[in-house]
């Protein structure tokens, strides 16, 4: 069975956003996708996969989902997205 995923991901380092999107071939120039949803009232979920979120406004909520999938062993990384990762 295949399972759509949204990816949410703080907004503040969009070359990092930008690096995601490439690597699932959605659009990477995502600020115009943005301003579009915002100026149409349109959530970003609804247009995009991999979302970003800022994370003064969503962060700990961000933090406690986050907590919720280690705690639970449910936090997966495929293998061939291990080199994305931040060191």
């Amino acid at each position: 069975m295949l399972t759509h995923i949204k990816i949410y991901i703080d907004a503040a380092n969009p070359g990092y956003i930008r690096g995601c999107k490439r690597y699932i071939s959605e659009q990477e120039d995502y600020e115009q996708i943005v301003e579009y949803s915002k100026k149409n009232r349109i959530t970003l979920d609804n247009v995009m996969d991999i979302v970003p979120v800022g994370f003064a406004e969503h962060g700990l909520s961000m933090l406690h989902a986050l907590q919720s999938y280690v705690s639970k062993s449910d936090l997966r990384i495929p293998e061939d997205m291990q080199d994305t990762r931040r060191t």
